[in-house]
């Protein structure tokens, strides 16, 4: 959160699915300051918020089914 400003919103939606649930994450931009947007510009924020949120995803499910292959999803600050 540099300058105490929030970059983006994350948001989950956890709903009855037959015998079990189905979850929706999803994320908002919401401010990112210019030199940031130029340099990810060969990496762009979108794919990579997508991949983070598949392993998530991946991990919650694994963990919901009690599977012994969960691992902890990794997460990386930006500073």
């Amino acid at each position: 959160m540099p300058n105490g400003r929030v970059q983006t919103r994350w948001n989950y939606l956890i709903e009855s699915a037959g015998s079990g649930v189905q979850v929706t994450e999803s994320y908002e931009f919401l401010w990112c300051p210019v030199v940031a947007r130029i340099v990810e510009l060969p990496f762009p924020r979108d794919t990579q918020l997508r991949r983070g949120m598949q392993r998530t995803l991946d991990a919650l499910m694994a963990a919901a089914e009690g599977s012994a292959s969960f691992t902890k999803p990794r997460t990386e600050s930006r500073g």
